[in-house]
């Protein structure tokens, strides 16, 4: 599990800096995020989120095809075509009701930030729906229930929720997964027919340690993570051995054991999405563990710069005899007069304007170079992605041009026989 102890850091840290909180670093004997700033740094610190920005052409780039599946019969006969009519109409109703191209989008950015993001599907047998009860001499249906009929759910996992098989070089070798859960007692119950007795409860173990400085980044400065009652389940998932033929379903919270079963249709019920791969391990790495440090220098580098323009100071060489009535003793015994940023002061000298030399005149060119450092480890260009040449579109005409469906390719097909 080192490979994963070791990404643990990043994810936080990933995080908070998609959040806009570039500034907060990993602390590994505490366990939370600091702040990195120099304390001379935060009455002026005026950060920009850059990241965010590039995370979102990304994520446009990656689901400008929309998600589906090319179904065809089997064979020529009857049933294969009834059947794969009914296929087609199923997809069609849960892509619309589960709003496939928004989850995909949630998925990618996920993927995008971390490096791992899965799609867990399974069966909810408690589900409820309206079931018409009630006809009237004609058939027309009069009355409907809510009754527990059973659907499908589908639910985005990240992947610090996922704990993978360590011999898996990928995820497709794995011979076992475990999803952690942290469940309210009452959805326990509910589920299980009873509370366990004993278990993980309270920010006891490193995985809700983490996810408190997930959930609030920026209240983690030294703070240890809350403790709650909520309990920790975990669900493992086995793939078929030479003991368990069918694959095994195990959920446990603490010393409980609260199901043993099959694996459902002999699948681990996780679908993932990774984006770069590392050697030796299963797990991903999102690409913002690239963008902090750039991304913390170029907040750096501008609020600084901001705020020697704001302190600028404006400084007027005048003659004292300048203007009627003027005490002249008085001006030569207090020569400097301030005034926000003006400064007067009165001499023999010739008057002229000048402006105390605080401000670097390359650093409007050096925050252009991390920009494009940036862009560049991102992997997203404007320009490139709306083919536009030099002229650079708004925010609000890329975001409408992005989710215009002139601007999608063509579907992407998976092949299923039926």
């Amino acid at each position: 599990m080192q490979a994963r102890q070791d990404l643990e850091p990043e994810w936080a840290m990933c995080i908070a800096a998609e959040r806009g909180y570039s500034h907060l670093k990993y602390n590994a004997a505490t366990r939370t995020l600091e702040d990195g700033r120099n304390p001379d740094d935060l009455d002026f610190w005026r950060p920009t989120n850059l990241i965010r920005g590039f995370g979102s052409m990304a994520v446009a780039r990656f689901t400008m095809m929309e998600p589906g599946a090319l179904i065809q019969p089997l064979t020529k006969r009857d049933l294969d075509q009834r059947a794969a009519q009914e296929l087609r109409v199923a997809e069609e109703h849960y892509n619309a009701k589960l709003d496939s191209r928004a989850q995909l989008q949630r998925l990618s950015r996920l993927s995008w930030t971390v490096g791992d993001s899965f799609l867990l599907q399974y069966w909810d047998p408690t589900a409820l729906a309206s079931v018409p009860v009630k006809w009237d001499k004609t058939g027309e249906i009069v009355g409907y229930e809510e009754r527990p009929v059973g659907d499908l759910v589908e639910v985005i996992v990240p992947g610090w929720d996922v704990y993978a098989d360590p011999r898996a070089a990928r995820w497709e070798d794995c011979q076992w997964v475990i999803h952690a859960v942290e469940m309210p007692l009452a959805e326990v119950e509910r589920r299980y027919g009873r509370v366990p007795e004993t278990g993980m409860l309270g920010a006891t173990n490193l995985w809700r340690s983490l996810k408190e400085v997930f959930t609030s980044p920026w209240a983690a400065n030294g703070q240890a993570a809350k403790d709650t009652k909520n309990p920790t389940v975990l669900f493992m998932y086995e793939k078929a051995t030479a003991r368990f033929r069918k694959g095994r379903t195990i959920v446990v919270c603490g010393n409980d054991v609260f199901y043993k079963g099959e694996l459902p249709c002999g699948m681990i019920p996780l679908l993932h999405l990774g984006y770069q791969e590392q050697v030796g391990t299963c797990y991903h790495r999102g690409i913002v563990c690239d963008l902090v440090e750039p991304q913390f220098s170029y907040n750096l580098l501008q609020s600084r710069w901001l705020a020697e323009r704001n302190n600028r100071k404006y400084v007027f060489f005048r003659d004292p005899n300048d203007g009627s009535g003027a005490d002249i003793e008085e001006r030569l015994q207090a020569p400097v007069e301030e005034s926000g940023n003006f400064v007067t002061i009165w001499t023999k000298s010739m008057g002229q304007l000048a402006a105390s030399p605080t401000v670097h005149s390359d650093t409007p060119e050096a925050l252009a170079v991390l920009e494009r450092q940036m862009s560049d480890i991102a992997g997203v260009h404007v320009n490139q992605l709306m083919n536009m040449g030099g002229e650079k579109p708004s925010g609000y005409a890329l975001r409408i041009a992005l989710d215009r469906k002139s601007t999608r390719l063509n579907s992407s097909h998976t092949n299923y026989l039926v």
